[in-house]
């Protein structure tokens, strides 16, 4: 199998994570264009300190060849030679999905070309910043994205209602829409011990309500905000390590790196309401069983209050096998799984 995976150079964990883990289950059959420098073991500190945690979990582990490099090499013209054709970023490759799908033809290009969707936004391309599109790429409106397979990490939030929640949901049923979460790379999964946490939270928090309630103001990160505390990877891994439980919650998004990387070191997953989200929409599989799910910062503190020690534990074995399912490695053989089951011919 070959794959052609596209992409604009953006870092974004969805796709970094795919291609992570394509790498290591196909090698070299996988090639990237351009090449996505942030990837590869020879990305500077300058590039790497673009992506949003400044190049860390996923980045800089790839290694090139020449077979790459010469794949990379008019590979337009090559197209017969891949199994699939990948977007990563179909905000910005609209015009280039538009001429490859009529390059091949709606037959064969409803099964070769695959749009990854790793945005925040729940809406399907191109609906969301639909004023600003129908202002300055309004013909995007026009090209088949709904013909090809589309795999999207977010998706509409149980609660939403109302006139244009309900358009977005008939959009979602016409296209050939799949699921698709972050990945980890599977060398940072640890199975910590419960006597070597000594902390109850990282000083790392993402809910400012929790950050008080604790007298942790200084490790509150706002959303938007780049405010890392740490001066490398391995000071918040061992931060974290440290640690009985992680604060998460919807930001942008409700996928989140952060999600991956606690469960990696057997953190029990706090998440303020998890409930509200939709059961298609990443991260799935979490839930009571593995994951603390809250309201409020009083609620948090009553729930864990009432948890003990060996409870503690089974939650902590719990989530260690959660992630094992959503390693780069595990997600990449599943996704490859969704592609041999949902072929079709028109």
């Amino acid at each position: 199998m070959r794959i052609l995976f596209l992409h604009s150079n953006i870092p974004n964990y969805v796709t970094d994570g795919l291609l992570h883990g394509l790498r290591e289950v196909l090698g070299n059959a996988v090639v990237d264009v351009p090449r996505n420098d942030v990837m590869y073991r020879d990305a500077i500190p300058e590039l790497l300190d673009k992506t949003g945690n400044g190049g860390k979990i996923l980045y800089a582990k790839l290694e090139d060849a020449d077979e790459l490099r010469t794949a990379r090499c008019f590979w337009q013209r090559e197209l017969a030679d891949y199994d699939y054709v990948l977007f990563a970023d179909i905000d910005r490759q609209a015009d280039l999905f538009h001429t490859l799908y009529r390059q091949l033809g709606p037959t064969v290009a409803q099964d070769k070309l695959i749009i990854i969707d790793g945005y925040d936004a729940a809406q399907v391309f191109p609906y969301f910043k639909m004023r600003w599109r129908l202002r300055t790429k309004w013909w995007t409106f026009l090209h088949p994205y709904h013909r090809v397979r589309y795999f999207k990490r977010e998706r509409l939030d149980r609660s939403a209602g109302g006139l244009w929640a309900s358009f977005y949901r008939w959009l979602e049923r016409r296209y050939r829409l799949y699921t698709i979460t972050m990945s980890i790379p599977d060398e940072y999964i640890e199975d910590v011990p419960m006597e070597e946490k000594d902390q109850d939270f990282p000083n790392y928090l993402v809910d400012g309500e929790v950050a008080r309630m604790l007298g942790q103001a200084d490790a509150f990160n706002p959303t938007g905000k780049r405010q890392f505390k740490f001066p490398d990877e391995q000071s918040y891994l061992t931060d974290v390590r440290r640690s009985r439980y992680g604060i998460t919650t919807k930001r942008a998004g409700w996928d989140c790196l952060r999600h991956y990387e606690y469960a990696a070191k057997g953190v029990v997953l706090c998440f303020r309401d998890l409930g509200e989200k939709d059961a298609k929409c990443a991260p799935v599989g979490l839930g009571k069983r593995n994951t603390i799910v809250y309201s409020n910062a009083d609620d948090l503190r009553g729930k864990l209050d009432k948890i003990r020690p060996e409870e503690f534990d089974q939650m902590r074995k719990e989530i260690l096998e959660w992630v094992k399912s959503y390693t780069t490695r595990s997600v990449v053989q599943r996704w490859l799984g969704e592609l041999r089951h949902s072929q079709r011919i028109i």
